[in-house]
């Protein structure tokens, strides 16, 4: 069976030992109302899987974007980077009862 891992975000990306490391956070909404980051795992590369995986998340940018997921910012930010993407919903952290811790 193959272990799947829920992240919000890659909060670290590091090379060592010829081997990519990304490490992977999730987000938590406490009883309090504050958001806590904690770690999800970690998922470790060869440099070759790690450079196939830029032409395959390219790909899947690419297939959001033209079944309208995505949307590109035709008029950049000042200094920003071109080709800005974005997500047409932002998710909001809403929840009616206590969290679970992870």
């Amino acid at each position: 069976m193959t272990t799947q891992i829920y992240a919000d975000e890659i909060s670290n990306l590091y090379v060592a030992n010829g081997l990519v490391r990304l490490e992977l956070s999730t987000y938590c909404l406490e009883n309090d109302g504050q958001i806590t980051k904690n770690s999800a795992g970690r998922v470790i590369l060869h440099l070759n899987g790690f450079i196939g995986l830029q032409t395959q998340m390219e790909q899947v940018i690419q297939k959001m974007i033209a079944d309208g997921m995505l949307v590109t910012n035709a008029e950049p930010t000042p200094g920003a980077p071109t080709n800005q993407i974005s997500s047409k919903s932002k998710p909001k952290v809403t929840s009616s009862k206590s969290p679970k811790k992870v």
